[in-house]
């Protein structure tokens, strides 16, 4: 941007004004004619309040008036409040013990209290020992029949009877097959009827139709297998097992058997007896059975000492030692 142009431009603009102002300057005054006295204008606004005034100075006193007359008494007024209770006296001397008095008499029965909580069940009685054999009873009437059994198993082979005469020479059969080409089936359907000479897997075990079958009448097991294991827990004793095997032909094997775990019976208790693996409270000790016993635990072949109770500590003195730290050695 050229300044210079701009400051000539507004000097330019300026210039009237500034021969007009020195006409005005150059030329001499005159008195002019008086004008009009003009409209009054508006009431100014009030000012603003002046300091406060500093007080004047006290006048002195006047004469003292002459005395009034005495009114009438007024009513009576309401009464005051209480005052506060002083401090309690010092306890005087104790005097002499009075006589007995006579006795009262005696007092009402008090009310019957709550029924108390029933106590807790004690131990089962051991079995008391058997009673004699009471007189036979009268014969009951005649039961319903029975349900039909089962049919029986087939009897022993009979005598060979006497030898008969030869027959006649058969036909020719076709070639019979081998063992190995024997065709087991997976499973019998009773519904179902089969050759004789059928073979077939039942109940995991292997099976031949020595008949026409008609259900399971004519099927003989050939091979024995096992068709249901059940396992059963003594409630009275968890360490006592039942093993039931069941095979394919329907026969049960029951075995029994034991696992000395260990069960905590708690306290010992005289008379009671404890099976091997039973554990007991006794004398500050921790006993284990070693076989069953009904004998107080003591150190031997029957109990045996699994955990030997600590000896009591010293008195503490009443004051110092109650509340000393404990140290626990690392």
């Amino acid at each position: 941007m050229n300044i210079k142009a701009v400051t000539d431009a507004i000097l330019e603009v300026l210039r009237p004004f500034s021969a007009r102002l020195k006409a005005l300057e150059d030329a001499k005054p005159r008195d002019g004619v008086d004008g009009k006295d003009g409209a009054d204008g508006l009431p100014g606004r009030n000012g603003a309040d002046g300091a406060p005034g500093r007080d004047g100075i006290d006048g002195k006193d006047g004469a003292p008036g002459a005395d009034g007359k005495d009114g009438a008494p007024g009513e009576k007024g309401a009464d005051g409040r209480d005052g506060v209770d002083g401090a309690p006296g010092k306890d005087g001397e104790r005097g002499e013990d009075g006589a007995n008095g006579l006795d009262g008499a005696p007092g009402k029965d008090g009310a019957d209290g709550l029924p108390g909580r029933d106590g807790q069940d004690g131990a089962p009685g051991k079995d008391g020992e058997r009673g004699p054999e009471g007189p036979a009873g009268r014969e009951g009437a005649d039961g319903r029949d029975g349900v039909d059994g089962k049919d029986g198993k087939d009897g022993a082979p009979g005598k060979d009877g006497e030898p008969g005469r030869d027959g006649r020479d058969g036909l020719k059969g076709d070639p019979g097959r081998d063992a190995l080409q024997l065709e087991i089936n997976p499973a019998i359907d009773p519904a179902k009827s089969y050759p004789r000479g059928t073979y077939a897997k039942h109940l995991g075990g292997l099976w031949r139709s020595f008949e026409v079958t008609s259900g399971m009448k004519g099927w003989e097991c050939i091979v024995e297998g096992v068709s249901a294991i059940e396992i059963m827990q003594d409630p009275a004793d968890p360490r006592h097992f039942g093993l039931g095997i069941k095979t394919s032909s329907s026969t049960v094997v029951e075995k029994t058997f034991h696992i000395p775990f260990v069960v905590d019976k708690g306290i010992y208790r005289k008379g009671d007896s404890y099976l091997k693996g039973d554990g007991v409270t006794w004398a500050r000790n921790f006993w284990i059975a070693n076989q069953d016993t009904d004998s107080e635990p003591t150190a031997g072949p029957i109990w045996r000492l699994a955990i030997k109770g600590g000896r009591d500590g010293k008195d503490g003195r009443n004051g110092i030692d109650k509340t000393a730290p404990v140290r626990i050695k690392e």
